[in-house]
């Protein structure tokens, strides 16, 4: 293992850290950090790279910055929009825990809007394509 695996911490103060860099990030920084350091921290620089997290823009208020992170018996992940003051953090104990912070990061997306839910659509169109193989044509409008 790296020099990371010595490197712990809680759930609590990962979302205390994303907390001051979104309130910095949107001009209510209480000193610790700047709000033109919050907006180095999350321009992008190299690809999708901000100064240590990840930066992806969805849009309007959806404008987000996250970072994954992984080591033997364990898995976590760290979601923040700025601009709506909502994030998660999820931390895991297992050698599977990306697979499970995947699944737990669709429901919360799901439930804040950070993406729309297309199960049903999904499905809608998985149930079209059998009825289609079976020869069955519908019209869905």
């Amino acid at each position: 293992m790296g020099p990371g695996a010595s490197m712990r911490s809680t759930a609590s103060d990962v979302a205390e850290f994303a907390t001051r860099v979104m309130k910095s990030y949107v001009g209510q920084s209480d000193g610790v950090l700047s709000h033109s350091m919050a907006v180095q921290m999350l321009t992008p620089h190299i690809d999708d790279r901000g100064l240590g997290p990840v930066v992806l823009d969805d849009g309007g208020d959806l404008f987000y910055f996250m970072h994954p992170g992984a080591n033997d018996g364990y898995a976590s992940v760290l979601v923040a929009y700025p601009r709506r003051g909502q994030g998660v953090v999820i931390l895991t104990n297992g050698d599977n825990g990306t697979a499970m912070w995947r699944e737990i990061l669709n429901s919360v997306s799901i439930e804040y809007g950070w993406v729309e839910d297309d199960t049903l659509l999904h499905a809608i169109a998985a149930v079209a394509i059998l009825l289609a193989l079976a020869g069955i044509a519908i019209w869905v409008l």
